[in-house]
C-alpha cells in the first residue's frame, strides 16, 4: 500500500502543495481548469467571463491580471487562439 503514495507524481504534487497556502493552490487549480477549458472551448460559443464565473471568479479584472501573470496572455486571447 505504501507504494501507492510514493509515485514521483504524488511527491511532486505534495512538494508544490507545501510550499504555497491552501487559498493559493485552490486558486492555481482554478487557473488551470479556466486555461484548460478556454484552450479547448469554442470561441464564438464561449466567453471568458462564463468561463471564469464558473470556476468562481466574480472579479474580472483581478482574475485577467492573475491570468496573464501565469499565462503571458490575456484570457482572451488563449480563446481565440483555440
Amino acid at each position: 500500500m505504501r507504494g501507492a503514495f510514493s509515485t514521483p507524481e504524488r511527491r511532486c504534487e505534495t512538494r508544490v502543495r507545501s510550499c504555497m497556502s491552501p487559498m493559493a493552490y485552490v486558486h492555481e487549480v482554478r487557473l488551470q481548469r479556466v486555461h484548460r477549458q478556454l484552450r479547448t472551448a469554442a470561441p464564438g460559443t464561449t466567453t471568458v467571463t462564463d468561463v471564469a464565473h464558473a470556476w468562481g471568479f466574480v472579479h474580472l479584472g483581478r482574475f485577467a491580471r492573475r491570468y496573464r501573470e501565469r499565462y503571458g496572455e490575456s484570457p482572451s486571447q488563449t480563446l481565440r487562439a483555440a
